[in-house]
């Protein structure tokens, strides 16, 4: 599930946040879903943003490696920004993708993860199937 939200139109900013069911991680379904929405966010006639905000929890080392591979930097820690139970919050971390980037590499590296992860269901569609 991914989408844009609190989207500021006069700044051409928003945020944006992915989550993928664990017996999913690593089918490419994350790279293929932030390839069609920041296509959307950059590119479309009426978003044209120039900024994207993405949130991942402070611990979540897997989501911000992904996030750092593609090219997006770190650029704030938001404290107690997610409560995951009655009195028990979460950091997390901002990470922030400028339209220039976006042309210039990580649109290229997104691509680059759907090529691969479509060649190796193509190789083995066994290994993309839940085995739940």
């Amino acid at each position: 599930m991914t989408g844009l939200y609190n989207i500021d139109e006069r700044n051409r900013s928003c945020f944006s946040e992915i989550l993928v069911d664990p017996s999913h991680f690593r089918e490419g379904i994350a790279s293929e879903a932030l390839l069609a929405l920041l296509t959307h966010a950059f590119e479309h006639s009426h978003m044209r943003m120039h900024r994207v905000t993405f949130h991942a929890g402070l611990n979540n080392h897997r989501m911000r490696s992904w996030l750092e591979d593609l090219g997006l930097r770190e650029e704030f820690v938001w404290k107690d920004s997610w409560k995951v139970q009655e009195g028990v919050w979460v950091d997390s971390v901002g990470y922030t993708i400028f339209d220039s980037e976006w042309r210039g590499k990580v649109k290229e590296a997104l691509n680059s993860k759907v090529v691969k992860a479509l060649k190796g269901y193509q190789q083995d569609p066994e290994a993309f199937v839940s085995s739940s």
